[in-house]
């Protein structure tokens, strides 16, 4: 590309008259009438070549000026014009406290399948149905299946909170949906950027547009939706355009717009902006609005935790007085296999199998802090003697677990080297408390147990039976 301000010899930016004088000054020196054609050849030859070469900067330069003139004109014409209509920054309203004629042009032009004004959706509730419809099933859930949640409290609160929030935000929103007067749409006029939600009406005049960003998403492929952001001063709004002939709509509008308000500012057209001005008088408080919506958000959030709350009170538990288990190493026979495995490292403490599809809701409490051994505890049907859960109990360590609602058999095996679930604990006893363990359901009172696995003569003291290796 050439370089005519170089050419003319005068800075980028020079005024027209500036130009003018550099070009006259120029065509003095190498104008061709200067050289003898026959007996200067060459130099009448390169004069003409340089002439062409200044003419046609000085034709460019001189139309760039003009045109730096007149849009400078318009610009200022704009600035009057728009410090006229009294709209200099984004500006926030209710659709209500809108005209009449201004409320019902909004409603006709977003109504019709093609306007004058470019329109489209921004919001829909489709999700939010969908996210409020999980939070339901969370609560009913909870109201149904409240022993769930046994042993994973925390974990069950957590997302009883969470559930409580989003029910409580699509709720809100779900409401201002059906209840607004007019849907979330984003509006392009021929002098506004408009932007609805929930009968919140805000705009921005389309001179004070900062800047534009596009950013085009892809399907497999093929062209998504356009996310469009537009910046003013002290807001910014982002609208989804689902289709290229609608952002090429969208862009052919826009310019369209921006040309005739120009032109018709540079001729000093007041009526052409007193006539598209269609918040022209329009006063709102929206504050007010926002302070219902906060409203309304807290208290349906209140609502659904104190459902939550009511939901999550825990059930009743009859605990039986606790079953103390005590027995005299020497009256029992040591079960000794032949050949042992390699000793193995110890589980950890509360280390668990469960063998069941019942869920899990009578408490089992299993106390060892005074002994020195490490215990394997079986809990099998009292019926089909089949394993319902084993649990590995450290010395000097408690297990809190949980059984479903059945019968059962207390087994345990004792010892210090641990060589793996089949052997136990290798040269050991195997013993069986003689009691049956009821666990049991009535209502919301649910039985369970606490047994003591402890070497001492505690009160309450209970039989227990030696039983073999196979049987354990």
């Amino acid at each position: 590309m050439k370089d005519y301000y170089a050419i003319l010899g005068v800075k980028p930016g020079a005024s027209k008259k500036d130009i003018r004088d550099a070009y006259h000054a120029r065509i003095r020196v190498v104008h061709p009438d200067r050289f003898d054609q026959k007996a200067q050849p060459s130099e009448w030859q390169k004069a003409n070549e340089m002439m062409a070469e200044i003419n046609e900067a000085y034709s460019v330069l001189k139309d760039s000026a003009k045109q730096d003139i007149e849009e400078s004109e318009a610009a200022k014409q704009e600035d009057r014009n728009y410090t006229y209509s009294m709209r200099l920054t984004p500006q926030e309203t209710i659709f209500h406290d809108l005209p009449i004629e201004t409320q019902s042009l909004l409603i006709k032009e977003l109504t019709r399948s093609k306007g004058s004004w470019f329109a489209v959706k921004t919001d829909n509730v489709v999700w939010n149905y969908a996210f409020l419809a999980v939070s339901i099933c969370w609560f009913v859930f909870l109201f149904q299946f409240p022993e769930k949640r046994i042993g994973v409290e925390n974990e069950f609160i957590a997302a009883t909170i969470i559930a409580s929030l989003s029910a409580a935000y699509n709720t809100e929103k779900i409401y201002r949906w059906h209840t607004s007067s007019i849907s979330s749409y984003f509006v392009l006029t021929p002098l506004y950027f408009i932007d609805i939600k929930f009968d919140i009406v805000r705009y921005a005049p389309i001179r004070l547009l900062k800047d534009i960003s596009l950013k085009r998403k892809f399907r497999r492929g093929s062209d998504g939706a356009t996310i469009v952001k537009l910046i003013f001063e002290g807001w910014q709004v982002r609208i989804y355009i689902s289709s290229m002939d609608k952002m090429a709509e969208f862009s052919s509008m826009y310019e369209n717009f921006v040309k005739n308000l120009r032109y018709e500012s540079m001729h000093g057209n007041n009526s052409y902006i007193t006539d598209k001005d269609i918040f022209a008088g329009s006063s709102g408080k929206p504050f007010r609005k926002r302070i219902r919506h906060a409203s309304l958000i807290i208290c349906t959030m209140a609502i659904s935790l104190g459902i939550s709350a009511f939901f999550m009170t825990k059930p009743s538990y009859s605990q039986i007085s606790p079953v103390s288990l005590t027995y005299n190493p020497s009256s029992f026979q040591v079960n000794s296999p032949d050949i042992l495995p390699a000793e193995k490292p110890l589980p950890r403490n509360g280390w668990s199998r469960d063998f069941f599809k019942a869920p899990p809701i009578a408490p089992l409490t299993i106390k060892n802090p005074f002994t020195k051994k490490n215990f394997l505890v079986k809990i099998c049907d009292w019926k089909t003697n089949k394993d319902i859960k084993i649990i590995f109990v450290r010395a000097g360590e408690n297990v809190k677990a949980c059984v479903p609602v059945g019968s059962y058999r207390f087994k345990f095996a004792c010892g210090s080297k641990w060589y793996g679930t089949n052997y136990a604990f290798g040269n050991t006893r195997f013993e069986c408390l003689k009691r049956r363990l009821d666990c049991t359901r009535e209502g919301d009172v649910i039985t369970g147990y606490t047994v003591h696995l402890d070497e001492l003569p505690p009160n309450g003291k209970l039989d227990v039976q030696n039983i073999n290796r196979e049987d354990f």
